[in-house]
């Protein structure tokens, strides 16, 4: 999500600039697809370790699903605050929401120990607005040292 902060610009009005440009249209569609080679292979990796639980037939709609709200979350956050959204001083709470959604596109797949990990993470992060399924806050509060992200590996299992 910090690259994609770093060039909102792209990202903002991404459908009108590649309707004008062929070559970055084309370039873009490289991007899509390195995004969701990416996420297939964490979903293999995860998989693979025995954390995820997920049929063969459903991984390429979890890595576009994924690619979506990556894609267009700062769209989305203009939408819902045109005039504050994508100014630096919101750029921590818009990255956090969508990391925060990105994750929990997993929760549903993972094994219900890292599925509980994961959510503990998150809700610490976030607060409790995501524990009640809002959006997480802007400023999400520190995790509990029991949830602390450098004692977890990065296949979400707990140590």
């Amino acid at each position: 999500f910090e690259l994609i902060w770093r060039y909102r610009f792209l990202y903002r009005d991404l459908n009108d600039l590649l309707s004008k440009n062929r070559h970055l249209e084309t370039q873009f569609q490289l991007v899509l697809k390195n995004k969701a080679r990416a996420i297939r292979a964490l979903i293999a990796g995860l998989g693979h370790a025995g954390h995820l639980d997920i049929d063969a037939r459903e991984v390429d709609t979890l890595a576009q699903s994924m690619v979506v709200v990556l894609t267009y979350w700062l769209s989305y956050e203009y939408v819902r605050n045109p005039r504050e959204a994508l100014e630096p001083a919101q750029a921590q709470g818009a990255l956090l929401r969508g990391a925060w959604h990105t994750l929990r596109l997993l929760a549903p797949y993972l094994a219900p120990q890292q599925r509980q990990h994961l959510l503990a993470l998150s809700d610490a992060y976030a607060g409790d607005q995501a524990a009640q399924g809002d959006d997480p806050p802007s400023s999400p509060r520190p995790p509990s040292p029991s949830a602390s992200p450098s004692s977890t590996s990065p296949a979400l299992a707990p140590t």
